[in-house]
Parts: structure tokens; C-alpha cells; sequence
């Protein structure tokens, strides 16, 4: 007696067993059900879908985007589909994919956060920094306790305002002006009054330039020159009174992200703040608080691992860092533990580790592979070091003459490091 075919198992059956597991976080197991429906139904849109509903659950993006763009091929209409399918762009670190699907489904569901904050990642990813504000400001209207708005609104404001310092005229007293602003702020008076002075031989009559001296003279008890500056200062504007308007909303955004308490975006925040004017063990301590919140986060741990690293934190950074496959760091921090052997095959693939891996041969005694690495790297040299490793290499390999002139360049960048930290350190706060 033959044996009967097997029979397809019941789509009904199937559709249950796919929702519950689901609805159990088994999308793994979900994938699988909707994979054996759409082998009885391949041209329904909707299992499509749904398939690509789990797989972007399970994070695996690219495929949820392959069975998201078949079921948009099957059922053009599916709104749900289009949405999912630019929001995986955006996971996928492809912005430019992403911004027409979210921007129509910001047109049908415009009361979805998600759609939002994906939008706004997405405009913020390109560059298109006013587009991505404004998407910041409408969740955090719709959801005023949630921290990633007003991170994500603060960051946005930030960067932009320094996209538009970027117009303005490199040395001109608005960008001088403005460079003195930041220096008040991080309360550095005397490099502050040392740019407000050029800012004012440039242009005696810049408002804003007597406005924050007059500032800086109440700060250091000189009340009476205050008097004097004040009468002299008034408002900027254009594009410099926009710079101050958003650096003045990004720290708004950000006093309000404090105020909802502890989370993970304010910690970032506080990790990035700290890391901007040198305090690295603050910033790892900042990075340990989000990851205290969030444990395991990858991202997270490549900012502690940074952090450490910055810091010179090296024997701690180092197992994050392998973790990660964070190369440059890695080898740099191998090379600075005494393992320049072992830094070498990281440093070989990681880009822009020219001094770095210049110096892990010179410590291996290979000072002939030194040379084109630190070659590589002079450009970058804001401090001398790389020339005179670049001049140590040489010597050891018989150039002597080339050696001497890598040696006396190295002396006049330091000699013009020291001449510059001499010049902010005499400054003398004085009258007007």
C-alpha cells in the first residue's frame, strides 16, 4: 500500500501558533511559523509582513528589510510595512533609505512617537540638523518625561550651532567672540579675556564682545570696569545671535533631561559633557551609571571603553576593548602595557594608527618598518612626539641627516606649544 503525501499543516493553525509565539517574545520561533505560511500563500502581502515584524523583533534587520520590501512589492499599501521597513534602514545605518518611508509614515501616523524619534535620528544621521530639531521637539511634546527627547533635542541644538560657527569668518571678532563665550562658560577667565581683547581690536564696536566682558569683569570682582563695558555691549545678530539662541536651547534641553532624574541618556550625556574638558575618570564613571541601568549595552561599553582608555586606564580598558574589536584602541593600550608585539597585528588593521604602530616597531627593534607609519602620521603631529620617534627611527637605520632635521622640527613644535600655553598663562586681566 502506498503512502499518503504529506499534508500541509492547517494556515489557521499555523496563524495561532506564529501569534503566540510572538506575543511569548519566541520570534525566532515566530520567523519560522510565518516562513511555513508563506510557503502555502507566498503572494500574501501581510505574512510577508508579519515576517519581517519578527525577524526585526529578533534583530535581524537586513532580512526583515528583504520581507518588507516583498510585501510593499505584493501590497503597495501596507502602511505598517512601509513604516518597519524605515525604521530597519535606520538600524541599518542607512539614513538616506530611511527618510522617505518614516516621512510618509509621519503623514498617516503623525501621534507615533516611534516614527518620530526614528525620523529624527535619521535627519539628525545626514546632517539635516533644523529637520531633526524640530522632530526632537515634537516628542518632546508628546512625551515630555522621556529622556531620549530632550538628549536627542540638546545634541541636535549643539551640533548644529557648531555647524553654523563654521560659517562665520575664521578670526573675525564674532567667532573670537563666541570661542570666548565657551571659555567663561568652562570658567577659564584669562583665555576667555585673551580672545574678547582680539575680538575687540578686530571690531571696537561688536556689541557681544563688551556684553561678555563686561561678564567676565563681574566674575573677577572688577564691578566698576563691568560698568564700563556694559555701556558699550548690545545684541548680535544674525547668524551669530542664531549660535547663541540654539547653544542657549540645547542647555535648556539638557536642564530638563536632568530633571527627570537618573537614566541612561543622562548619564551619556554627562559621560560626553565630562569628556569635552578632560575629565575621562568622571566620563568612565558616567559610563558605568548607564551601564548600571543597562547592563550588557555594547554601546555603553565601547564609551566606558574609550573613556578608560582616554584616561590611561589601560589594564582596565583593555578586555572591553578586545570585546569589541575596538583594533586601534586595543593596540595602542597593548603598546602602552609593554605588549608591542602583540599591538602590532591590531594596530596593522586598524586605520589612522600610523604613530602608534610606528612606535610598537621601534619598540620591537624593527625601526625600518617605523618609518612610513610615522611618515604617515607628521601631519597630525600637534605636539612634536611623532618627529622625534620618526627621528629615532631614521637614526637607527643610518639617516643620520634625516635625522637631525625630524629633530629639529620636533623642537619647534615644541617650542610653539610652550610659546602658546606661556602666552594664556601671562595673560593679566586688566581694564578696559
Amino acid at each position: 500500500m502506498m503512502g499518503l503525501a504529506a499534508q500541509p499543516a492547517d494556515p489557521a493553525a499555523l496563524s495561532e501558533q506564529a501569534r503566540a509565539a510572538m506575543a511569548s517574545g519566541r520570534f525566532d520561533e515566530a520567523a519560522t511559523v510565518y516562513r511555513k505560511l508563506i510557503a502555502q500563500m507566498p503572494n500574501v502581502g501581510g505574512l510577508r509582513m508579519n515576517l519581517g515584524l519578527a525577524l526585526f523583533q529578533a534583530r535581524n534587520y537586513r532580512a526583515a528589510a528583504t520581507e518588507l520590501k516583498t510585501a510593499l512589492r505584493l501590497e503597495p499599501g501596507l502602511g505598517p510595512a512601509s513604516m518597519m521597513l524605515g525604521i530597519c534602514h535606520g538600524k541599518l545605518g542607512e539614513p538616506l533609505l530611511a527618510i522617505p518611508l518614516l516621512e510618509k509614515a509621519t503623514k498617516t501616523m503623525p501621534e507615533n512617537p516611534v516614527v518620530v524619534l526614528e525620523l529624527a535620528d535619521a535627519y539628525y544621521a545626514v546632517g539635516r540638523h533644523p529637520e531633526a530639531i524640530r522632530q526632537f521637539e515634537i516628542l518632546a511634546g508628546m512625551q515630555p518625561k522621556n529622556p531620549v527627547a530632550w538628549r536627542g533635542l540638546g545634541v541636535a541644538l549643539t551640533e548644529y550651532s557648531q555647524v553654523l560657527f563654521g560659517k562665520l569668518p575664521a578670526g573675525g571678532a564674532e567667532a573670537l567672540t563666541l570661542l570666548a563665550r565657551s571659555r567663561l562658560a568652562a570658567d577659564e577667565p584669562k583665555a576667555a579675556f585673551r580672545l574678547l581683547r582680539q575680538a575687540v581690536e578686530k571690531n571696537p564696536r561688536f556689541g557681544p564682545a563688551h556684553g561678555y566682558l563686561a561678564e567676565l569683569y563681574e566674575k573677577t570682582g572688577h564691578a566698576d570696569w563691568a560698568a564700563a563695558e556694559r555701556a558699550l555691549a548690545g545684541p548680535g545678530v544674525g547668524v551669530f545671535a542664531e549660535i547663541v539662541a540654539k547653544s542657549e536651547q540645547a542647555l535648556r534641553a539638557f536642564g530638563l533631561l536632568a530633571a527627570l532624574g537618573p537614566s541612561v541618556p543622562l548619564f551619556e550625556t554627562e559621560a560626553e559633557a565630562a569628556r569635552a574638558r578632560g575629565a575621562h575618570a568622571e566620563a568612565a564613571a558616567a559610563w558605568r551609571k548607564a551601564l548600571g541601568l543597562q547592563p550588557g549595552a555594547a554601546a555603553l561599553e565601547k564609551g566606558l571603553a574609550r573613556a578608560l582608555f582616554v584616561g590611561r586606564a589601560y589594564e582596565e580598558a583593555l578586555p572591553v576593548l578586545a570585546k569589541h574589536g575596538m583594533e586601534a584602541e586595543l593596540g595602542e593600550a597593548l603598546l602602552e602595557t609593554g605588549k608591542a608585539a602583540e599591538a602590532i597585528p591590531h594596530l596593522l588593521k586598524a586605520r589612522g594608527a600610523g604613530a602608534a604602530l610606528g612606535r610598537a616597531y621601534l619598540a620591537v627593534d624593527e625601526p625600518a618598518k617605523a618609518i612610513a607609519p610615522l611618515r604617515g602620521a607628521l601631519a597630525g603631529d600637534t605636539d612634536g612626539s611623532v618627529h622625534f620617534q620618526l627621528a629615532r627611527a631614521l637614526q637607527r637605520t643610518g639617516a643620520a641627516a634625516q635625522a637631525r632635521e625630524m629633530d629639529k622640527v620636533a623642537a619647534e613644535i615644541r617650542a610653539r606649544v610652550a610659546a602658546q600655553a606661556e602666552a594664556v598663562s601671562a595673560v593679566e586681566i586688566v581694564r578696559p
